[in-house]
């Protein structure tokens, strides 16, 4: 959940029908855990103390204030759902399985495919929340990535670069299965430090999947906010960086 590459790369797996049903990434048919709802519990560890560092940027954020920051979002949203860290750690396993078996071409692009979750999940704390669009294919997360040491933060930014420089378009190879994925920049505004913006194209058969991400930086904090689903490239953008600011806001009022 922390670059750029993990959402064109969820699409690309659904198109490529790698998942099983209720099932896991390897299709196993191991049941997925099921989403937190918007009515779910809140955490109950205490908050981290102090608001935004001295510089005004905002602060390191635990899991469990990512995580009730994405309920806030979801708060009177039918059909939303929150994913924690636990969750996306549950899940990791599988889709680092199916990764290893997917042939990448052109080869130096496999770089960014070969992501270790678990090793992500050492360096910053996470969570997300997806909210239902207007139609049935248009659906809208926000991701929130908090790093308690920003070196490693700017490190995760740095390869997300990469990959749109020397990866704009690229395909992956499962079992006689062909996903090919466009990436290409974007300019977006928010209010935070930096902000960046994308736009992914995923391929498969006769099936394509639009996206459009932007990523607002803040301190110690990435949110990202990502429209799935929508044709209007201009439309989706000034979606999703309203999603991002949104996900801004719900951090700066803790």
């Amino acid at each position: 959940m922390r670059k750029t590459l993990a959402l064109p790369l969820t699409a690309a797996l659904l198109l490529a029908g790698c998942s099983a049903p209720g099932g896991d990434a390897s299709g196993s048919g191991t049941p997925r855990p099921a989403p937190a709802s918007s009515e779910s519990a809140p955490p109950s560890s205490a908050p981290s103390s102090g608001a935004p560092d001295a510089a005004g940027r905002l602060r390191h954020f635990t899991a469990d204030e990512l995580e009730e920051a994405a309920r806030d979002l979801a708060d009177g949203e039918a059909g939303a759902r929150v994913t924690n860290e636990a969750q996306i750690a549950e899940l990791a396993p599988a889709g680092e399985a199916l990764l290893q078996r997917m042939d990448v071409s052109p080869a130096a692009c496999a770089v960014f495919m070969n992501v270790s979750v678990a090793d992500q999940l050492e360096r910053a704390e996470v969570a997300g929340v997806s909210l239902p669009g207007t139609s049935e294919t248009q659906e809208t997360t926000v991701n929130f990535s908090s790093y308690e040491d920003r070196t490693e933060l700017e490190e995760d930014q740095g390869k997300g670069a990469g990959m749109l420089e020397d990866c704009g378009e690229f395909t992956m190879d499962l079992g006689g299965q062909t996903v090919t994925t466009t990436v290409s920049a974007l300019e977006a505004e928010t209010s935070a430090e930096s902000t960046t913006a994308n736009a992914t194209t995923v391929l498969a058969a006769d099936r394509e999947l639009s996206t459009v991400t932007v990523a607002a930086r803040d301190g110690h904090v990435v949110v990202s906010g990502s429209v799935t689903g929508l044709a209007d490239e201009a439309e989706a953008l000034g979606l999703a960086a309203e999603a991002a600011e949104r996900g801004l806001e719900a951090l700066r009022s803790r």
